[in-house]
């Protein structure tokens, strides 16, 4: 199922990295933004996790919806899977920028989060291509 032989132009490999990929750029759009308003306002440090957490979730779900919308099948499935391994680079990232970073219960708390979110934005997108 992972790389379906029949069309490579649809292969889920090739869906799953087009969700990822999309989802990183919209979390570093969206992050840059946010430390520019960040810097020109008075913002509480103690808000940035949240505000993090947020631009992850919005990242994962039109990550997933990308995705699921070029499925056109497995909605939840393929928004799940974009979800998590978006959620697993992040993480990924996180811990090589910061070396005393461990691997916590809230962050796999978290990631299965963002996988229910993304299983939203796959049911999303997967009905997107259905409206039409």
């Amino acid at each position: 199922m992972l790389l379906d032989g029949k069309n490579p132009k649809n292969s889920s490999l090739r869906l799953l990295l087009v969700g990822i990929i999309s989802s990183l750029l919209l979390t570093l759009l969206l992050t840059l933004l946010t430390a520019g308003i960040y810097a020109w306002t008075h913002l509480s440090f103690s808000v940035l996790p949240y505000i993090a957490f947020t631009i992850n979730a919005i990242s994962a779900l039109i990550g997933a919806v990308i995705t699921a919308k070029q499925a056109n099948q497995s909605g939840w499935m393929y928004g799940a899977l974009t979800a998590m391994l978006f959620s697993g680079c992040i993480v990924t990232l996180g811990m090589i920028v910061d070396f005393h970073t461990t691997f916590q219960i809230q962050t796999a708390f978290r990631m299965i989060l963002l996988g229910l979110i993304g299983a939203l934005g796959g049911v999303i997108g997967v009905n997107l291509t259905k409206a039409k």
